[in-house]
């Protein structure tokens, strides 16, 4: 037996349904209900697809490569910025990849946000690197003031470069 408003399966002879408490009459026992899909309605307003944006290819930044690089070698500068001559080399080709870069994608109408970071990270160790080079130089001419031959100021220049590095 099944009850008319749960449909659920009840033992055959049952008063009340388990589910929902439905006072069931002397029935004779019933099937589950079938449902039919029902069909289209006469009325119904016709039903369009959701409207989808055209699948679109993502496009290259030109000098994307360029500013990458121009990161790695700022990220680089800045950690051996005490270096003054390693770093300018990284710093000053940073830079230089950085412009590049960023004006490679200028040209196009678009922006390369990496090459704009390389180049500040290579402007900032460049700065760096000024600084500590004025600070060696200072250091350096302050040790020479009492030097009168060459040789003593090879062995100042290497007990500046022993302490320092």
């Amino acid at each position: 037996m099944i009850c008319p408003r749960c449909s659920r399966q009840l033992p055959d002879g049952s008063k009340f349904c388990d589910g929902c408490g439905l006072a069931l009459t002397n029935q004779a026992p019933t099937q589950a209900p079938t449902y039919q899909q029902p069909g289209p309605f006469p009325n119904a307003p016709q039903q369009y697809p959701y409207p989808q944006a055209p699948l679109v290819a993502p496009v290259a930044v030109p000098g994307k490569g360029l500013g990458i690089a121009s990161l790695v070698l700022g990220i680089l500068a800045l950690i051996i910025s005490c270096f003054p001559i390693i770093d300018l080399l990284f710093s000053v080709t940073g830079a230089t990849l950085g412009i590049i870069g960023f004006s490679k994608a200028k040209k196009v109408g678009m922006s390369n946000g990496i090459a704009v970071a390389g180049l500040v990270c290579s402007i900032v160790a460049l700065s760096i690197n000024i600084v500590f080079t004025i600070l060696f130089g200072i250091a350096l001419i302050e040790s020479i003031d009492g030097i009168d031959n060459f040789d003593e100021l090879v062995e100042v220049m290497i007990y500046i470069l022993e302490e320092n590095y």
